[in-house]
C-alpha cells in the first residue's frame, strides 16, 4: 500500500444517466456528515475525489470511463459493468491515478469499483444507508478493505435495539390496514432503476417479477404496495392486470409490518425483506445479491459521529491519527439524517427528536415509553 496523504470522498462513479455523476448530491451530503469527526482526529487534508461538483457533475470523470468501455454511458450501460470483475488496466489507471495517495471513502460502492481499488490496494471505506430504516434514525452500513477493523463502538446497533425499536413500531402504528390482509401476499414494488434489481448484466424483466410473484401467491389473495417515488413502474400495472392484485395506498410499510394479520411479504430486492424478517413476518425476495454485498457491513447508528470510532477506525492506515476517546462532538439526536434525506416511509413524528441516539439512554427511553404505555393499558383494563 502506498503512503496515505489524502481522505478522499466519492460514489458509484459509474452510475450515470447520459454521462454525469449522478451521485455528486449524496457525495457532498456524506462528506458533510462525517468529515468534522475526521478533522478531530487527523490534519489530512479532506476532500472530494476527481473535482466533482455541483457545476461539472463529473462529466470529465464519467464520460471517460464508459469511453475505455466502449459503451454510451447509461443506467442500462451502468448495470451492464456493475458486476464486472475482469477489468482492464487501462480502466484501472483511469480510477486509480488521481486517488492513489488516498483513503477513499466511498458511497454506495459498486463491485467493480472494489475490485479497481482492492487491485491497486486502495484503502477504502464503503458506506450505505441500511436497510433497517425504523430505528430513530436511518443507519450507516459501514464496509472497509482489509486495511481497517474496527472490533466494537458503543454507537453501533446491536440486536437488542433493533428488537426494542420494533416494539416501539409497533406500539406507535394503526391496528387497522383498511383492506382484509389476513393470509395474504404483499407485494412491495421498487424504482425501476434500483441498483439491486440488477442481476448479472441487467435489470430484473417485469416478466421474471410476475414469475417469482405467481410462483409464491400461487393464485391467493395478492395486494401491491408501488413505491412512492414510481407509482407508475411497469411491474405494479403488470401485477394488477394478470394476477389481479390489488394496488394498496395511504398505509404505510410499518402499519403492514405491525400488523397482527398474517400476511407474507414479497419483492423483488427491495429493502423491506430485512425490516420484515425484523418485525417476524414471512418474507420473499427474488434476488439478494447485491443487497447481501452492500448491507454485510457493521451498522452505525451514531458511531460515525464519534472521532473515537474514527480514530479506532483508522489507527492502522494513518499513523499520525490521534488516539481520541470522544464520544461525539454534539449529542447525536434521533431523525436527524431522516429529515435530511427524507422519511424513507416512516413518520419523523415515530421518534422523538429530542432524545439521545446513545445506547444506553435509547433503551432507557424505550423503556419507559413502553412502560408507560403498559402501566396505562392495565388501568384501562
Amino acid at each position: 500500500m502506498r503512503p496515505v496523504s489524502r481522505i478522499l470522498f466519492t460514489g458509484d462513479i459509474f452510475r450515470t444517466v447520459a454521462g454525469e455523476s449522478n451521485q455528486i448530491t449524496n457525495i457532498i451530503w456524506l462528506k458533510k456528515l462525517v468529515e468534522d469527526c475526521i478533522r478531530e482526529i487527523t490534519d489530512l487534508p479532506i476532500s472530494i475525489a476527481y473535482d466533482m461538483d455541483l457545476v461539472t457533475y463529473g462529466v470529465e470523470t464519467v464520460t471517460p470511463l464508459y469511453k475505455n468501455l466502449e459503451l454510451p454511458p447509461s443506467l442500462d450501460a451502468w448495470a451492464k459493468i456493475y458486476n464486472v470483475t475482469d477489468v482492464s488496466q487501462a480502466l484501472c489507471e483511469l480510477v486509480v491515478s488521481p486517488i492513489s495517495d488516498a483513503i477513499l471513502v466511498v458511497f454506495e460502492m459498486p463491485p467493480i469499483l472494489q475490485v479497481i481499488l482492492d487491485k491497486a490496494e486502495i484503502p477504502w471505506i464503503a458506506i450505505e444507508l441500511d436497510p433497517l430504516r425504523f430505528l430513530p434514525d436511518l443507519i450507516l452500513n459501514f464496509r472497509f478493505s482489509s486495511h481497517f477493523s474496527i472490533a466494537s463502538h458503543a454507537g453501533l446497533v446491536t440486536n437488542r435495539q433493533v428488537k426494542a425499536a420494533v416494539k416501539h413500531i409497533k406500539q406507535k402504528s394503526k391496528r387497522e390496514l383498511g383492506f382484509d390482509s389476513e393470509g395474504a401476499f404483499i407485494f412491495f414494488a421498487q424504482t425501476e432503476k434500483d441498483k439491486t434489481l440488477i442481476k448479472g448484466d441487467s435489470f430484473l424483466a417485469p416478466e421474471s417479477v410476475l414469475e417469482f410473484v405467481a410462483g409464491h401467491s400461487a393464485g391467493r389473495k395478492l395486494f401491491v404496495k408501488p413505491h412512492p417515488l414510481s407509482a407508475s413502474n411497469p411491474v405494479v400495472e403488470l401485477l394488477k392486470a394478470r394476477l389481479n392484485g390489488d394496488i394498496i395506498q395511504g398505509v404505510s410499510a410499518y402499519d403492514i409490518l405491525s400488523a397482527s394479520s398474517d400476511v407474507t411479504i414479497l419483492t423483488s430486492s427491495s429493502s423491506i425483506y430485512y425490516e420484515a424478517i425484523a418485525f417476524g413476518k414471512t418474507a420473499y425476495r427474488q434476488h439478494g445479491a447485491v443487497q447481501d454485498l452492500a448491507f454485510s457491513g457493521s451498522k452505525s447508528l451514531w458511531a460515525h459521529y464519534s472521532p473515537s470510532f474514527w480514530s479506532a477506525l483508522l489507527k492502522n492506515v494513518v499513523p499520525s491519527v490521534a488516539q481520541s476517546k470522544t464520544r461525539y462532538l454534539s449529542e447525536p439526536k434521533s431523525n436527524s439524517i431522516r429529515k435530511q434525506l427524507g422519511f424513507y416511509g416512516l413518520d419523523p413524528e415515530t421518534w422523538s427528536d429530542s432524545h439521545s441516539l446513545e445506547a444506553d439512554g435509547l433503551m432507557r427511553w424505550i423503556h419507559r415509553v413502553f412502560m408507560t404505555r403498559t402501566s396505562q393499558s392495565q388501568r384501562h383494563n
